[in-house]
């Protein structure tokens, strides 16, 4: 079957948001071996690496925006938050962040310590001591760019 330039473009668009190819082929009803062969002959992961870091700044303000709510709502425990959170680190994940996104997610990590130490409740500050070590070290294994 033939396809037109929209359905391919509209195809690589979503690629490039970071959608997975099964998701795409469900979504716009092409078949999973078309849109890898689309993938391999028109090189599509060079161009992710162009739309990355517009989509990591994307996820980057998002995340922050999320961020800034959970501390002015104090809902920084709350499951639904905290899901929303991941879904994005996710995101983060799939596209291989820069170093810049890799950095900012260690400036949240100190505006989140900063607003625990400034809410002067131990119990808060036990949680999150506790745990700030292996979320550190999580996003490094994930986000570190790789040493060439």
């Amino acid at each position: 079957m033939a396809y037109t330039q929209v359905q391919k473009d509209n195809a690589l668009a979503k690629f490039v948001e970071g959608k997975a190819l099964t998701d795409i082929s469900t979504q716009l009803g092409i078949p999973l071996k078309t849109l890898y062969n689309w993938r391999k002959k028109y090189e599509w992961d060079s161009r992710i690496r162009v739309g990355n870091i517009e989509i990591a700044i994307t996820v980057e303000q998002e995340i922050y925006k999320l961020l800034q709510k959970m501390i002015e709502t104090e809902s920084i425990g709350d499951p639904a938050q905290v899901d929303k959170l991941s879904k994005l680190t996710k995101v983060l994940e799939r596209i291989n962040p820069s170093r810049q996104v890799y950095n900012s997610l260690y400036r949240f990590l100190d505006g989140i310590t900063d607003y625990v130490n400034r809410t002067r409740e131990p119990e808060l500050t036990k949680v999150w001591q506790k745990h700030l070590r292996a979320i550190g070290e999580h996003l490094r294994q994930v986000f570190a760019p790789k040493e060439s």
